[in-house]
């Protein structure tokens, strides 16, 4: 049976992990319990609560005058200026506390399981690259205590919740899938990095020609194909129910944000 193997594969590749990735998780749960954001935490816990109700950000943007957002008192309106995948991911990982009474500090760990999730998974491309790069097994091994063990990636992603370990996890695993020779699972792997946040767009701007002069434009061609498929497949219910405040909120927001805008 397809499910059974597929739990079967996932069982021993859990197993596979080294041990450096459960002592991780063990300390991530721990701040994750202790720690977050105060504003992206709330406006985080807001969203998801507000899409189990029914009520996307993107139409809250829509009904509600800028200024309101800076409220952070009022848990009816939020300012989630980001495409739908982090939301998706954390509406379902925070649903128990939507429909429980659980303690907060179960309550800030839910909502970070993806920020979680995203900071191990970077872990593992690293040491993937390590591999396709020629180093050895106990390298390989070092990269990912490196990565896994940094501070800065624990701040954001753990303590504070925020998605750009997740971000930074599936963009490197795409570019890292297309170089294996696999460019449709690439681009849809870069295309959730895309609606994880709008800038690996600025990164693809730069590397597409050497994509292009490297591989030949019929596997580039699928790597778009996959993308824009999954961009639009992931997007096409928000841009359904609020197409203008889908586009301000994952984009128009970061192109009008002082001081600098998108740059």
């Amino acid at each position: 049976m397809p499910v059974q193997a597929a739990w079967q594969g996932a069982r021993a590749w859990l197993a596979g992990l080294p041990r450096a990735y459960w002592y991780a998780l063990a300390g991530y749960l721990v701040l994750a319990a202790l720690f977050i954001h105060d504003w992206d935490g709330y406006v985080f816990r807001t969203s998801a609560r507000q899409l189990w109700e029914g009520q996307t950000p993107y139409q809250v943007a829509e009904t509600d005058p800028w200024y309101g957002f800076l409220n952070p008192t009022d848990r009816h309106v939020q300012w989630y200026a980001y495409p739908p995948v982090p939301l998706l991911a954390m509406a379902l990982s925070y649903a128990p506390a939507v429909f429980l009474d659980l303690p907060p500090f179960v309550g800030r760990i839910l909502i970070k399981v993806p920020a979680i999730l995203g900071t191990l998974a970077l872990a593992y491309v690293a040491g993937q690259w390590t591999k396709r790069l020629g180093a050895d097994a106990a390298e390989q091994h070092r990269i990912q205590v490196r990565f896994l063990t940094n501070p800065f990636l624990i701040l954001v992603g753990p303590v504070w919740g925020m998605t750009d370990t997740l971000l930074m996890a599936l963009y490197m695993g795409g570019l890292l899938c297309y170089a294996q020779g696999r460019p449709g699972k690439a681009g849809i792997l870069v295309a959730l990095s895309v609606l994880v946040k709008p800038f690996p767009l600025l990164l693809l701007i730069a590397i597409a020609p050497y994509l292009l002069a490297r591989d030949g434009r019929k596997p580039f061609l699928r790597f778009a194909a996959a993308g824009a498929a999954t961009g639009l497949a992931v997007s096409l219910p928000f841009l359904l129910t609020d197409a203008t405040g889908y586009w301000r909120q994952a984009v128009g927001a970061h192109l009008a944000r002082d001081p600098q805008g998108l740059t």
